[in-house]
């Protein structure tokens, strides 16, 4: 495994596994920008036949 390994100071304890962590933080970003493109496009759907129902409910 090709993980970068952070010790502190002294070097007795690491860290953390920088790599890993950085994959996992990517996954949860890309996880994040899907859902909130899926709740972007459903606001704008949601938006856009309101405005059509209201037209339509106007010319009756």
């Amino acid at each position: 495994m090709n993980a970068v390994k952070i010790e502190n100071v002294r070097g007795r304890i690491p860290a953390l596994y920088l790599k890993d962590n950085v994959n996992q933080l990517t996954a949860w970003g890309v996880c994040l920008q899907h859902a909130l493109k899926v709740v972007r496009d459903l606001a704008f759907l949601s938006l856009t036949l309101s405005r059509r129902l209201i037209r339509v409910l106007r010319l009756d």
